[in-house]
């Protein structure tokens, strides 16, 4: 067995999809890829995600009380890399991407209309966790876009799984991401 140090661990559980957390206190909006997120109860539906607290997204988080989590697919990688590698209090990332959002039916924070589900949550506790603050948050709302559920994702369904620096798994392929980069713009889809 190779030892790795105690920090690695996190890069041993990337195993669930990257989520997208889209957040908003007035004007200011924010949206960004999550990785460090579990379930935590099915009755209440409680959902635990790990922010980084100097991060734009924590303190509109935290402010606001609420938040989405969207499911992209792998039609929206460059635009989930863009959101990792950019900081929301230097750039929107919303409008330099071009992303078309609309409301959520119970919570402040908009949902991005590519994303194939959305996760409507609002904070029910905040914990800090080392070097993270960890929100203990309600699942208010669940939607999913039909053409890509059938009681669990449909097959042709490809989610985006993060290994770590440039790297994505988006089923049984490893990706890289290049050519994102200050000021990138995705083609038109």
């Amino acid at each position: 067995m190779l030892e790795l140090s105690p920090q690695k661990h996190t890069e041993l559980l990337y195993s669930h999809p990257v989520l997208l957390l889209s957040s908003r206190v007035g004007l200011k909006a924010n949206v960004m890829p999550v990785c460090w997120y579990v379930p935590l109860s099915s009755m209440p539906a409680l959902i635990g995600v790990s922010l980084t607290p100097s991060s734009h997204t924590c303190h509109l988080v935290q402010e606001s009380g609420e938040f989405v989590l969207g499911v992209p697919d792998e039609t929206m990688l460059k635009e989930i890399h863009f959101c990792g590698v950019h900081c929301g209090m230097d750039v929107d990332k919303v409008r330099h991407l071009k992303m078309v959002t609309h409301r959520a039916r119970d919570v402040s924070a908009f949902l991005i209309s590519d994303c194939l589900g959305q996760i409507e949550c609002r904070v029910r506790q905040v914990q800090s966790t080392g070097d993270r603050k960890f929100f203990i948050s309600e699942v208010m709302t669940v939607t999913v876009q039909p053409f890509a559920w059938n009681n669990g994702w449909t097959d042709e369904i490809r989610l985006v799984h993060y290994l770590g620096g440039l790297d994505y798994r988006i089923g049984d392929e490893r990706v890289r991401v290049e050519g994102v980069h200050p000021g990138y713009v995705p083609p038109e889809r």
